[in-house]
């Protein structure tokens, strides 16, 4: 008898849970069918988001060459630090590096070629000198022979001969020092110091193009931070938006998860348009909960909720007519697609 009673307490629990769960459920896909549109505030920014651009190095400006507004190209430079000491180290590297290259070139071509072609001629004046002395002295050798000259006359001949054979063997020598001047060593060296000077020459570039900033993409200067004469540290120089499509950054409360999804037609209206819109698409539902930044300053808004971010794309044909920052309400078509 306990038994049965026992059993059927278990099976009325399990019948209570099976239809809470049904229930749920049914609420669930009601709340979903009932729900047709989905309101969330957000801001316009630039489909690339906005940039907040700083110098690599810190210094006082020396230039800025750009102001609010100024519409600009990738890699325009937009403000260049104070570089005088940079720029003069690029200097001196430069004519290190010419200085270098000019040596290995000379050690390249060898000796200078007019300087060959003379000692070529006085290895043949020499050799013409050293052939007259030595004729002239077998000369005076047969003289001597006969007692037609003294053995000083003949001592002097011959020494004479010795020393042109001298002056002969000294002027090839010279000639050999010359065509063979350039030793693997030496080149070596030298293209050594070439290479080393390239290297220096390229750090000291990129020392200066770092006091230099530069646009990352095409796009449009928003704010600008500082001026020329001011110091800067690590903080931002100029405020940056890239050339490119508009979206809306649109919070959507908690409750709302899962029923927007990309390809959602959305409607985005801007403050005082009195009603009217412009159409977009949901092209992006981010999937994290975050605190709420966005608020209508209504007198019901609820400032405690979790909130999801949605990025919606807006026409290009509407892209001079928003401001960068502007608060919209966005109104997400759910279960409309484009």
């Amino acid at each position: 008898m306990n038994m049965t009673i026992v059993k059927r307490l278990i099976l009325g629990v399990a019948w209570i849970w099976i239809c809470s769960g049904c229930s749920e459920e049914r609420s669930k896909e009601n709340f979903e069918t009932q729900v047709s549109q989905v309101h969330a505030p957000g801001y316009v920014e630039p489909e690339g988001r906005m940039r907040r651009l700083s110098f690599a190095d810190s210094g006082v400006i020396g230039i800025l060459k750009v102001d609010v507004g100024d519409m600009i190209q990738k890699g325009e430079i937009l403000a260049q630090l104070e570089s005088a000491v940079e720029e003069a180290r690029v200097e001196e590297s430069r004519a290190a590096l010419s200085r270098a290259e000019a040596k290995l070139a000379l050690l390249q071509a060898g000796a200078h070629p007019q300087r060959i072609k003379a000692l070529r001629a006085e290895v043949e004046e020499a050799r013409a000198d050293y052939q007259y002395r030595e004729d002239e002295a077998e000369r005076l050798e047969s003289l001597f022979a006969e007692d037609g000259i003294s053995l000083k006359e003949m001592d002097l001949a011959r020494h004479e001969v010795l020393l042109a054979s001298a002056r002969l063997e000294k002027c090839r020598a010279r000639l050999e020092e010359a065509l063979n001047m350039v030793r693997s060593e030496d080149l070596a060296v030298a293209q050594a110091d070439v290479t080393a000077e390239k290297v220096a020459l390229k750090l000291a570039e990129e020392q200066l193009e770092r006091r230099a900033l530069r646009a990352p993409s095409a796009g449009r200067v928003l704010e600008v931070f500082l001026r020329e004469g001011e110091r800067t540290e690590n903080g931002p120089m100029i405020l940056f938006a890239p050339e490119g499509p508009l979206m809306v950054r649109a919070e959507v409360d908690e409750g709302f998860v899962g029923l927007v999804r990309p390809g959602q037609r959305a409607s985005v209206m801007m403050p005082g348009s009195d009603g009217a819109n412009v159409q977009g698409v949901v092209s992006k539902v981010k999937p994290v909960m975050g605190e709420k930044r966005v608020f209508t300053r209504e007198a019901h808004e609820r400032l405690d909720i979790q909130v999801f971010e949605v990025f919606v794309e807006l026409p290009d044909s509407e892209v001079n007519k928003w401001q960068f920052g502007m608060e919209v309400e966005v109104v997400i078509e759910i279960g409309g697609a484009s």
